[in-house]
């Protein structure tokens, strides 16, 4: 797995420093209400059991925007968000135009989906689960950054093969406006298969050459410019590298060349016992002790064949499938399941709050009452569930819904089910694939641990990121707390888990009908016509002038019946009649 982390940063109401791409600045001045915009392109699914924790939330196919904005009204709002749209979609080079129609973007509540809420805003939600992401989106995302892929962490990024044949590719871009400043941080996502697989044991010899290539120095543009190596408690043995620092487990792999400096993340028990928890150890490789003459070039050797390590999973993990579908209904199904090896934190008789956000496009109809929750196989009464629901309009609003449930921290299973039923749809409404289905977009869920006297996200504890050994650079000793990367992962901001996007096949109407309707009409026109022509072109013998005279009054005012049926049918396509 590769985190790629770029933060730019400029103050606000100025012409933008070098460094700061100037499209962005002029984009969040000429939509002075948007405070927050993030649009995300992905491809693939996150696999929770074979990954574990995903550095930031993972995405869902497609494309996601979400705009937190401040609120003036109704149709002024609805024309930031169409603007918006349109001039990301340019940006980018994706179909985000499409997010403009009503139906296709909803305006959340109480869930905060794109983060936490700020004081006087909104937030505006829209997905589009059929975009696809490849080059022609990368390149435009490469102009964001001082050096694009030509110098620093980006020239990681040449390889677009590797990129695009990854299992897992996210980009993203987020672009924070404060009164002061403007801050924008680009991010991807990968996850790149390596090494070769067996049934019991894998042989993952690692090198960075062979996956991305070598990294040649920093960006001259850049402040602060690190390479990390993660090295996770689950992995077998810890690490050694050469001649360098190494983990205090006995080593089963090696890495080279030598970590100038080894980050650890202390976190703390939220119940109030300050018990200490080692969440990860990162090894730091600073790009400025490196050069065009002296490239990083970091790998890693397993010293023997090694069983399939389990690595770290989130607290609970979430999937949604369709439970059954007919011709005209069907169901949805929400699990939540936790891992028994996963340790709860806190006291044991605190409970966990699961959130959920959901949208659901209009051509499927949500019946409310049905909705039922069951833990750990128990039926639970309908006043367990806290729920926000605003219902669809045909083809104009789709539906809203947010809710919440208590869950025992004993608790390993807990399942929603929904009963909803399919709008017919019109026939220039079905996709031009329509036998493919429909796509209905991932939701989104939170858990959050009630303590006696607050509420806190599973997962954000009260961690630092501490020094063990570090080089200074030039003399001055870098301030790890300032990396942008590091603040990120203390906050470990992955508390929203996105589910799976659904696919579901709506009643498809006979396509050949139209097209049987139309060969057959071309049919009896043409034999018609053909008929009309032979009567007025081909010549018979007069047996006298009066007899051609009539013959030829006869042709004409055949030629003005048709000529008058002609027009009226055209006049009738244009609209005209």
């Amino acid at each position: 797995m590769a985190h790629f982390h770029f933060q730019l940063a400029a103050e606000r109401g100025e012409e933008p420093s070098q460094g700061f791409p100037h499209a962005i600045a002029h984009l969040a001045q000429a939509h002075a209400n948007v405070k927050d915009a993030q649009l995300r392109l992905t491809s693939g699914r996150w696999n929770y059991r074979k990954w574990g924790r995903p550095p930031q939330p993972a995405s869902p196919v497609g494309a996601e925007l979400v705009m937190n904005y401040v609120p003036v009204d109704e149709e002024t709002d609805l024309t930031l968000w169409r603007n918006l749209t349109h001039a990301l979609g340019g940006l980018f080079c994706t179909s985000l135009s499409f997010l403009a129609d009503g139906s296709k973007h909803i305006q959340p509540k109480y869930f905060p989906v794109g983060g936490p809420f700020r004081e006087r805003t909104m937030t505006r939600y829209g997905v589009l689960p059929r975009e696809a992401a490849c080059t022609e989106n990368l390149t435009p995302w490469l102009k964001l950054l001082p050096c694009r892929d030509v110098a620093g962490i980006g020239s990681l990024l040449k390889n677009r093969r590797k990129l695009y044949d990854s299992l897992y590719h996210s980009m993203g871009s987020h672009l924070q406006v404060t009164d002061k400043l403007l801050v924008l941080t680009n991010t991807i996502l990968l996850v790149i298969p390596t090494g070769k697989y067996s049934k019991d044991r894998i042989s993952r010899n690692w090198a960075l050459e062979e996956q991305l290539g070598n990294v040649q120095g920093p960006c001259p543009s850049a402040q602060s410019s690190h390479v990390y190596v993660q090295a996770s408690k689950s992995l077998p043995g810890g690490a050694d590298m050469k001649g360098g620092l190494s983990l205090e487990e006995t080593a089963g792999f090696s890495l080279s060349p030598a970590a100038p400096s080894l980050l650890d993340c202390e976190a703390k028990d939220p119940s109030g016992k300050n018990a200490t928890i080692s969440r990860s150890t990162l090894l730091d490789y600073p790009l400025m002790l490196y050069s065009k003459q002296k490239p990083l070039r970091l790998e890693l050797e397993w010293k023997e064949d090694v069983k399939a390590w389990e690595p770290e999973w989130p607290l609970f993990i979430a999937h949604s499938y369709i439970a059954h579908s007919t011709g005209d209904s069907g169901s949805i199904a929400y699990e939540f399941r936790r891992r028994t090896t996963v340790p709860i934190l806190g006291a044991p008789e605190n409970k966990l709050q699961v959130c959920l956000f959901q949208y659901i496009p209009w051509f499927l109809r949500v019946w409310v009452h049905t909705l039922t929750l069951g833990i750990d196989g128990q039926l639970q009464p309908e006043g367990a569930l806290a729920l926000h629901y605003l219902p669809s309009r045909d083809r104009v609003q789709p539906t809203l819904m947010e809710l919440c449930f208590d869950l025992p921290k004993t608790a390993k299973h807990a399942l929603l089910t929904l009963e909803f039923q399919k709008v017919f749809l019109r026939r220039t409404e079905y996709p031009t694939d329509a036998s493919r289905g429909e796509d209905i977009p991932a939701a989104v869920a939170s858990v959050i641990e009630i303590f006696p006297d607050n509420i806190t996200e599973v997962g954000k504890l009260d961690s630092t990121w501490k020094s063990i050994e570090a080089f200074p650079l030039h003399g001055v000793p870098d301030d790890v707390t300032d990396r942008p990367l590091l603040q990120l992962l203390e906050k470990f901001p992955t508390q929203h888990i996105y589910l799976d996007g659904l696919m579901i096949s709506m009643t498809i109407p006979d396509f050949s009908m139209p097209y049987n309707v139309c060969t057959f009409s071309s049919t009896v026109v043409s034999f018609a016509f053909t008929s009309l022509l032979v009567l007025l072109v081909k010549p018979k013998p007069a047996k006298d002038a009066k007899e051609d005279k009539h013959r030829k009054l006869k042709k004409a005012a055949m030629l003005a019946v048709f000529g008058i049926l002609m027009t009226a049918a055209a006049a009738r396509d244009a609209g005209y009649i």
